[in-house]
C-alpha cells in the first residue's frame, strides 16, 4: 500500500458496491417510473403498444445498467438481478396510471385497480421479456453511455467499422 492509498478512506467492498448500486438503481428506477407514468397518463394507447414497451424495456435496462454498474463499481450477477427486478417494477408502475386514468383495451377503455391485478400485470409485462433479455445480453458485463453504438456494431452486425 502506498502513501496515496493511506490518505484515502475508501473502504469499498463488493457488498458495499452492491448496496450503492441498489440505492442508485432505485433512485433511477423511480425517476423512470414517474416518466413512464406520465407517458401512460397522457398517451395510454401508445404506452400499451408491445413494440413501444419492448423499446422502453431496452432503454430502461441500458440506463439502469449504466447507473447500477457505475454506482457499484463492478459488474456481476447481483447487478444484473437488481437491473432486471427494477426494470419489471418500472414497467409495472405504468399500471398505476392506467388504474387511475384508464387504459385502452380492445373494446374500449378500462379504469380501476384491475390494472394492478396479478393476471393483468403478467399478461402486459410478459411481452417485455425479449427487450429485457436483449438488454441483459448486451450490457451484463458493463454498460456505458458511450458504448451503445460500438456494442451494437460488434455484437449485432459482427464488425467494427
Amino acid at each position: 500500500m502506498d502513501d496515496l492509498n493511506l490518505g484515502t478512506k475508501d473502504n469499498w467492498t463488493p457488498g458495499k458496491g452492491i448496496l450503492y448500486g441498489l440505492a442508485a438503481g432505485v433512485v433511477a428506477a423511480a425517476i423512470l417510473g414517474v416518466g413512464e407514468n406520465i407517458l401512460a397518463w397522457y398517451a395510454p394507447g401508445f404506452a400499451v403498444n408491445i413494440l413501444v414497451r419492448n423499446c422502453a424495456a431496452v432503454l430502461t435496462v441500458w440506463l439502469l445498467f449504466n447507473v447500477v454498474h457505475g454506482a457499484a463499481g463492478m459488474a456481476g450477477w447481483a447487478c444484473t438481478a437488481i437491473v432486471v427486478v427494477l426494470t419489471f417494477l418500472v414497467a409495472g408502475a405504468q399500471h398505476i396510471a392506467f388504474a387511475l386514468h384508464g387504459g385502452p383495451v380492445r373494446l374500449g377503455t378500462v379504469d380501476g385497480w384491475v390494472w394492478c391485478s396479478l393476471p393483468v400485470l403478467v399478461a402486459m409485462n410478459v411481452w417485455i421479456l425479449p427487450g429485457v433479455a436483449f438488454g441483459v445480453w448486451m450490457w451484463r458485463d458493463g454498460g456505458s453511455f458511450g458504448a451503445f453504438r460500438d456494442i451494437l456494431r460488434m455484437r449485432v452486425w459482427g464488425s467494427y467499422r
